[in-house]
């Protein structure tokens, strides 16, 4: 269901709230990273049940077009992965105690001017299930907190164009991790260059300039098997480091 609305000129207000059913399954994200053989199928599992909601602003301010998203969402029955008690390197899929909850915030501004624009934008995320075994509420994986952007884009139509965009991720809680609870804030960087000369377009890409991999702060691979057998740490940080690429196109009438 959905409802939108607009409070005033060049302003609109947009709200919209869904439900979801999903059948269980074995494929999660736990078990992509184990495979199933060391899964267990030892209880019946019940489907999962979502809800969620979300609204959106939309309108001018400061020179600026801007764009407000607020969201939330409620799973219940969540399928989760748990060690089989009493057998090493066997896990079991289990529905969640309580439901699993998310919610957050995301800003977008976007500035034009005669030779191109600039973007800022701002993410906050928040997020909690119940611990498989305890049932005590933890903080949601692999969820960024904050997040930092801005996208510079400089254009001259028919000769060339360039871009620059970096953003800034904040920490993230980590699950079963041997070398720390959160991971490390990091920064990523990439740009754009675009060369038109006659028929002949040259694009050059560049990412991750400032070479960031998860491997420069830990080791991927785990000192010891984790649930189910896992050899490997997730994943939380690029882990290629600087990449660049060029292309050549040709236009012909």
């Amino acid at each position: 269901m959905a409802l939108l609305v607009s409070p005033a000129p060049g302003w609109s207000v947009r709200g919209s709230v869904g439900t979801g059913y999903t059948a269980p399954t074995g494929r999660t994200e736990e078990t992509e990273a184990i495979g199933l053989r060391a899964v267990r199928t030892t209880r019946a599992l019940d489907p999962e049940r979502s809800l969620g909601a979300m609204l959106d602003v939309n309108g001018s301010l400061v020179g600026a077009e801007v764009l407000l998203t607020a969201y939330g969402s409620r799973i219940a029955d969540a399928v989760q992965l748990g060690e089989v008690a009493g057998a090493v390197g066997q896990a079991e899929l289990r529905n969640a105690s309580a439901p699993t909850r998310v919610g957050g915030v995301e800003a977008l501004a976007v500035w034009r001017f005669a030779a191109g624009k600039f973007i800022a934008n701002y993410g906050y995320a928040q997020g909690s299930r119940t611990d498989v075994t305890s049932g005590v509420r933890e903080a949601l994986p692999l969820l960024t907190r904050h997040r930092v952007g801005g996208d510079l884009m400089i254009e001259r139509p028919g000769v060339y164009r360039w871009g620059i965009e970096g953003t800034w991720f904040g920490a993230q809680p980590l699950d079963d991790n041997p070398f720390r609870t959160a991971s490390k804030p990091y920064v990523y960087v990439m740009a754009i260059y675009g060369r038109q000369i006659g028929p002949v377009e040259l694009i050059a890409n560049f990412e991750n300039l400032l070479n960031v991999r998860q491997t420069n702060t830990d080791p991927l691979v785990r000192p010891t098997p984790g649930m189910g057998g896992r050899r490997t740490t997730d994943v939380w940080a690029p882990l290629e480091g600087f990449m660049a690429n060029v292309a050549v196109r040709y236009r012909w009438k």
